[in-house]
């Protein structure tokens, strides 16, 4: 049984290894910001913040959910780093998940409609959920940059907005407009176009499926020899746990493969079809080192 258990430990080890070497070089680059794009967003951030300070009323507590269509997660890190170090607002902690997502510079999720972002925040334990989405956020020429969007003070208890801004700054001025209560759930209808991510934006699609292929072909072939010590001890209970261990390893990568977002339809699908093609393949290297065994 220890030797099992060793046997699992180092394979595991080189396994993760293997995937981290992989994932390095494959690992896409941040989208790259102009610094007129920086200095226009933190104009927009100062206003907003004031913005806040002078309508949160007596809330103390706030989730701030990142914004639509920030690719770069610019915007979305500076606001929260600047309603942190003013001390206006308590804020929930960033998901796990999310900054995993972050770190490998994948999509985080954002929510496109108000009413999306009313719903996945019903059950928040603060004062106001803080929701913004960006309509554009780019160089206009080499001296200056545009930022526009809307953001939204939610009431946590009611979930209706209690103050929406719209945002219209260059790196020269910022000016931020205030709309009445009632027009908050029409001003978000009008979503900008999406944009990618910088994973996207990096590797496309078709290559990041043959890099999936060539990892999960090759990685049972290089730790064969990990089946073979696992079909000799002839254990039912042991071939499972090999199975599940490269099954686990083989929808990582297949999550990796698709973007780390179950965005569409055809993605969740070919997240499927590779988990599945991935899993037969295993169970197909397993089974003829058991055969080698016998």
């Amino acid at each position: 049984m220890f030797k099992l258990v060793f046997n699992i430990v180092k394979y595991l080890v080189f396994a993760v290894l293997f995937c981290v070497t992989a994932w390095y070089w494959l690992t896409p680059e941040p989208l790259p910001l102009a610094a007129s794009r920086k200095e226009a967003a933190d104009a927009a951030v100062k206003m907003m913040v004031e913005d806040i300070r002078a309508n949160r009323g007596a809330a103390k507590s706030a989730v701030l959910l990142h914004f639509d269509n920030d690719p770069t997660n610019y915007v979305s890190n500076a606001l929260r780093k600047e309603i942190l170090s003013t001390g206006i607002l308590d804020l929930e902690e960033i998901p796990l998940i999310d900054r995993i997502r972050a770190k490998l510079h994948l999509r985080i999720p954002t929510y496109a409609t108000l009413e999306e972002a009313t719903n996945a925040t019903a059950k928040a334990e603060t004062d106001l959920v803080i929701w913004g989405q960006l309509t554009a956020f780019e160089t206009t020429d080499s001296d200056s940059a545009v930022i526009n969007g809307q953001y939204h003070l939610i009431d946590a208890q009611t979930m209706q907005p209690i103050f929406t801004g719209t945002i219209s700054t260059t790196k020269q001025e910022a000016a931020t407009e205030t709309v009445p209560d009632a027009q908050a759930v029409a001003v978000v209808e009008q979503a900008a176009e999406p944009t990618v991510s910088a994973y996207e934006a990096t590797i496309p699609l078709y290559a990041r499926i043959l890099a999936f292929v060539f990892i999960a072909i090759l990685l049972p072939m290089i730790t064969f020899p990990f089946f073979r010590s696992t079909a000799a001890r002839r254990s039912n209970q042991a071939n499972a746990v090999v199975l599940v261990l490269y099954a686990a390893i083989g929808g990582i990568l297949a999550f990796l493969m698709i973007g780390g977002s179950f965005a569409t339809p055809a993605l969740t699908a070919l997240f499927f079809i590779a988990f599945i093609a991935n899993a037969i393949y295993d169970l197909a290297m397993l089974s003829f080192a058991t055969r080698l065994e016998e």
